[in-house]
């Protein structure tokens, strides 16, 4: 998914974080964001979830 939660309000976001982290327990979900606030609504709600970067062609963990 591409950063598909970029237009949404706050409200809107926690509940679509909450569904895509609820498929994600019986899914490989691949998330794309280049804003942090969007990271950060997954991070409120599962703080073990995995962040990587990529930089110079390299994926490392945040």
């Amino acid at each position: 998914m591409d950063d598909i939660l970029v237009n949404f309000d706050a409200n809107r976001s926690r509940y679509a974080a909450s569904a895509i982290l609820e498929l994600a327990g019986t899914h490989q979900i691949l998330f794309f964001t280049c804003h942090q606030e969007t990271i950060s609504v997954f991070k409120e709600q599962d703080k073990n979830i995995p962040v990587y970067q990529i930089k110079q062609g390299q994926f490392e963990e945040m």
